[in-house]
């Protein structure tokens, strides 16, 4: 069975805040036979993960699970809070201010603390104006700015991003429904990704292998970096194709999952062999993840 706030390991291109919540069920689980029965990877103790290189204990994954922080006073105020707490890295803070089906999905803030290994780094919430009030809830939408970041096990990371926080009423104010929370990613121009795509292709001539970005083996045919160094014949660009033209997708589903693969683009080159540059988006720029 898979975690209840947790549908797909890779972070998400568009849709709901669902990856990586209850991801320490995986890690940490009160019922070993079960997580191995589920086929849920190695299974740690409590004590095995609660100390840090030296073998210090960190209190906060020492800690137990405890009842939340206090509620914030409007929803403004609740994500706001939230995303402060994220971005200073307090996750007992952020914790306190999840909604209780959160909390109670998650498990407890040493299971909330373990999910951030394959969440995205938050750095700065701004609300765009006052929260939309609905029956059960309010909607307070903003924009995001995260640490971008292109990764086998993180996914695809935006640098930007507008959001809608779902909050609800609770304890007499407001808190975070984050596995409801919506992030739409706003990626660079993809006409960019032509550029870098070429650019790439001009290194590898010239037996430069250089990476900026992405330190992952490159994906589809990594034999392709090497048998470009030394060519003479040009490559000449015939523009962005679509990701269904590449004759096998199953590397780059595996390794960015299907709604990361979402984020890419290629770009169909003529030469001495027909190539194809598969492109990722980190930050404002494009880097070249794969090649077939």
């Amino acid at each position: 069975m898979e975690p209840a706030l947790s549908r797909r390991r890779k972070w998400f291109v568009i849709g709901p805040v669902v990856v990586a919540l209850g991801i320490a069920a995986a890690v940490v689980t009160r019922d070993d036979e079960a997580a191995r029965a589920v086929g849920a990877g190695p299974v740690l103790d409590r004590a095995d993960i609660a100390r840090d290189g030296n073998g210090v204990e960190d209190p906060l994954l020492t800690s137990d699970p405890a009842p939340p922080g206090p509620p914030a006073a409007t929803p403004e105020a609740a994500a706001a809070a939230f995303f402060d707490a994220e971005a200073a890295a307090d996750f007992t803070t952020s914790y306190g201010l999840l909604s209780a089906a959160d909390r109670g999905a998650v498990g407890g803030p040493l299971e909330w603390a373990a999910a951030h290994d394959e969440l995205p780094t938050f750095v700065t919430f701004s609300a765009d104006g006052s929260a939309e009030r609905r029956e059960d809830e309010a909607i307070v939408r903003g924009s995001l700015q995260m640490q971008p970041l292109v990764d086998e096990v993180a996914g695809i990371v935006p640098a930007r991003a507008r959001v809608e926080v779902v909050t609800v009423p609770e304890d007499g104010g407001w808190r975070v429904a984050f596995a409801d929370t919506n992030i739409e990613p706003l990626h660079p121009d993809p006409e960019g990704a032509v550029g870098a795509a070429q650019a790439w292709i001009e290194r590898r001539v010239e037996c430069d292998a250089t990476r900026s970005g992405y330190d992952g083996t490159l994906l589809g045919d990594p034999r392709i970096e090497a048998a470009l160094c030394g060519l003479t014949e040009p490559f000449a660009a015939r523009g962005p194709v679509e990701l269904d033209e590449i004759p096998d997708l199953t590397p780059f589903l595996t390794s960015f999952g299907p709604d990361g693969i979402e984020a890419l683009r290629a770009v169909a080159f003529d030469g001495p062999a027909p190539l194809t540059v598969v492109l990722a988006p980190l930050g404002d720029d494009w880097v070249v993840v794969g090649a077939e």
